[in-house]
């Protein structure tokens, strides 16, 4: 997950942390106002439910999405843009193996 930078001064005050996180309402309130990257190494299930939610989709939805062993997703997010999915269930790096 990244972010572009875009963020408005008055939401990168210490004093202003939010520590409930919202999907849509994300707080980067930890992180300075230029690019900031964060890297999740975690399983597919909380990747597809971080999706179905930041897409408005249904839970059921859920078993839609594929997400293979070992694949990358990458997630950008701007104040100006909100998130935007910029690469999902990537397996090129495996091929070479």
């Amino acid at each position: 997950m990244t972010t572009t930078g875009d963020e408005v001064e008055d939401e990168v005050h210490s004093s202003n942390v939010n520590h409930q996180i919202s999907l849509h309402n994300f707080s980067f309130s930890s992180f300075s106002p230029s690019v900031s990257c964060i890297g999740l190494f975690t399983h597919s299930v909380p990747i597809k439910c971080f999706l179905t939610g930041l897409l408005g989709c249904s839970p059921l939805m859920l078993h839609k999405f594929c997400i293979e062993d070992s694949s990358v997703t990458v997630l950008q997010h701007s104040v100006r843009t909100g998130w935007q999915i910029k690469r999902l269930n990537d397996t090129a790096h495996l091929r070479i193996l």
